[in-house]
């Protein structure tokens, strides 16, 4: 009941090559209520009885860019091995700081304007990604085995297309 609680501005007045790129303020995406109480930017997937199947892993990668002193998306799906193209579109450096709890870890610093390949070997939901020298910047990717996955849209709705009968 009540109105769903307000978004509130990341603060980026301490690094003025963030805070003039953007007219608006940036608003935390950390936890999106709708006005009907359904929520945005939530990872859902199928956690087990997919394990007598096998599903070849996409070769194309899924992208994670920096622009704007944010990541986007702010949370993101891949599957176990797939590429992890992750940009930084900004005119100066981010640190990219992957903080698995299945996976090695890691933590680059990333020049404008680059593009790094990294992957995930086992199952890990979810890992969250920060920027050392924005600390405001966050995203979480969840890394599944199967493609059963998604991410909430704007309206809090998602499906996982051609999922296969079982319980």
């Amino acid at each position: 009941t009540g109105n769903p609680p307000r978004r509130r501005p990341i603060e980026m007045g301490g690094k003025p090559e963030c805070a003039k790129i953007h007219s608006e303020p940036v608003l935390d995406e950390s936890i999106i209520v709708n006005q009907d109480g359904t929520l945005r930017n939530v990872f859902v997937w199928v956690k087990k009885g997919l394990q007598e199947w096998t599903f070849p892993t996409p070769s194309g990668p899924v992208v994670l860019d920096q622009k704007g002193c944010t990541f986007h998306p702010h949370v993101l799906g891949v599957r176990v091995g797939q590429p992890i193209e992750i940009k930084n579109s900004d005119e100066f450096a981010h640190n990219v700081h992957a903080l698995p709890i299945r996976n090695q870890t890691f933590n680059f610093t990333q020049p404008s304007q680059r593009s790094d390949v990294q992957r995930f070997d086992r199952p890990d939901v979810l890992v969250k990604f920060k920027c050392d020298i924005h600390g405001w910047m966050s995203s979480y990717m969840g890394v599944v085995p199967h493609p059963y996955f998604a991410v909430t849209g704007e309206d809090g709705s998602f499906a996982l297309e051609k999922l296969p009968p079982g319980e």
